[in-house]
């Protein structure tokens, strides 16, 4: 009964029997018997026929009135559900380096919760190696390359690593100009490097490796955040991801030594003990590849 009704809402809306026919692939005599029958279910006549058009009763007027908008309900309820059938839902958790992700994906976090309602999202910052076979990890991004490889490493991002100051090193100390001199400086060494006292350069225009270089250093830092405040109380040249110091070099509190050089780059990785074809996976990788691709561009001061 309920695709009569359908059909006599068409009938009123298209205004003629030829005209819903048409608009619904039917014969003629297919919506008239519809009507028919309709009207019998109901005991109720509906419409009033003439040879050219028609008329709707009182009853006709009603009926129309209540299921005019049924069928735009119920395509709004199908897609509602469609949709509910396509958001993803359960638990996942995910390890996340602290430094980078405080301006390259926490920003976006709201985003990737919005879209995905029925996903409760664990998420640990960390700074260290992350163990995927020990720990209750769905996913992680690490810039450390796992000691047990028991997947395919996917990089997802790498962060330049470049050689800064401030002004008042250059005033106290004198600007490093050239590569040679490297090792008159104060340093502030990253003991994330194989080799603490050891830099390899290469050539900013063309990427090719020129040479590992030695720098002095007697204050040794495991985190690059605290390296930047120590930098910044200018006694120390550092080598420092240069996203990650992107706003004390546009604006001066930090600037670039030897700029024609580069000494190296972090990579990012992201890690998963869940399947490629898992919707947790694919949403949570389509959200960091939008994160990758809306990371804002450099604008350096020149000193």
């Amino acid at each position: 009964m309920y695709d009569d009704i359908l059909i006599f809402v068409s009938l009123v809306k298209k205004g003629g029997f030829t005209e819903v026919a048409r608009h619904l692939n039917i014969n003629q005599s297919t919506v008239s018997r519809k009507i028919q029958q309709l009207e019998e279910r109901l005991a109720l006549r509906l419409v009033k026929r003439n040879v050219r058009n028609f008329e709707l009763t009182p009853d006709g007027c009603k009926l129309y009135e209540l299921f005019k908008d049924y069928d735009q309900r119920v395509n709004q309820i199908l897609s509602l559900i469609n949709k509910e059938a396509k958001t993803i839902s359960g638990k996942l958790n995910i390890a996340l380096p602290i430094t980078f992700s405080r301006y390259a994906i926490s920003p976006h976090l709201d985003k990737f919760t919005e879209a995905n309602p029925r996903l409760k999202v664990k998420l640990l910052f960390h700074h260290n190696e992350v163990n995927m076979l020990k720990e209750d990890y769905d996913i992680a991004i690490t810039s450390h390359v796992p000691r047990q490889q028991t997947q395919k490493l996917r990089i997802i991002h790498k962060v330049k690593i470049i050689l800064c100051c401030t002004t008042s090193y250059i005033e106290k100390y004198g600007k490093l100009n050239d590569l040679a001199a490297i090792g008159e400086h104060n340093f502030l060494c990253q003991t994330g490097n194989e080799n603490f006292n050891e830099l390899s350069a290469y050539n900013e225009n063309d990427n090719l490796k020129l040479a590992e270089v030695k720098i002095k250093s007697n204050i040794f830092v495991s985190n690059y955040m605290h390296a930047k405040i120590i930098a910044k109380n200018g006694k120390h040249i550092t080598a420092m991801p240069e996203e990650y110091i992107r706003n004390e070099l546009q604006t001066g509190k930090l600037v670039r030594i030897l700029p024609e050089y580069y000494f190296g780059y972090i990579n990012f990785y992201l890690l998963k003990n869940i399947e490629d074809s898992d919707p947790r996976f694919i949403k949570f990788k389509e959200f960091i590849d939008d994160c990758m691709k809306n990371l804002p561009q450099l604008k350096i001061i020149d000193i």
